[in-house]
């Protein structure tokens, strides 16, 4: 074997010892997530908690699981696969992680039309939102409606968002 085939050889298989080392040991991972945490969330999928975000949940101020959904009748939320995990809460507890789960609303959209062109379902589904971040403790919600592409979405989704931020701060949220 030659010189520099052999440099580049037991360079490479250093550069890879380190890597498994400081990406591998649980415990310079907590001193890391420790000393740099970044200013930043992650979304985790639903019933999604493996061993990446157990190790690294420390780097985040956030996570944002996938845990509900808004319902067909436009009002009540349905909770997803791992909905309220003790996993994902206690490691985010034990490392000063907010909990901020996200409230999905783009699999028929007309589930979401509903709320917002109606007042009565609108204040409804605010009231369960507000109710679900007091009864759990969560930081916040993360609202994740789509598909309003249409101008008549407008007025109904701004509204929505309005009475939800006023009774999400009224709640102290």
């Amino acid at each position: 074997m030659s010189k520099p085939t052999y440099y580049f050889l037991v360079t490479g298989l250093v550069a890879m010892l380190v890597w498994v080392l400081l990406f591998y040991n649980r415990a310079v991972v907590r001193t890391l997530a420790r000393v740099r945490r970044r200013r930043s969330a992650v979304e985790l999928p639903a019933g999604g908690w493996d061993q990446f975000h157990r190790g690294f949940v420390g780097f985040y101020e956030a996570i944002h699981p996938d845990w509900y959904a808004i319902a067909p009748d436009g009002v009540h939320l349905a909770p997803i696969a791992g909905a309220g995990s003790r996993v994902v809460l206690d490691a985010a507890a034990a490392a000063g992680v907010a909990v901020i789960p996200l409230v999905a609303g783009v699999d028929d959209v007309s589930y979401v039309r509903s709320m917002i062109g109606d007042p009565a379902k609108r204040a409804a589904h605010v009231q369960e939102l507000v109710a679900l971040a007091v009864a759990d403790g969560y930081a916040g919600l993360d609202i994740d409606y789509e598909h309003l592409w249409q101008a008549a979405d407008r007025p109904g989704m701004t509204a929505f968002a309005r009475e939800l931020a006023a009774a999400m701060h009224a709640a102290g949220k």
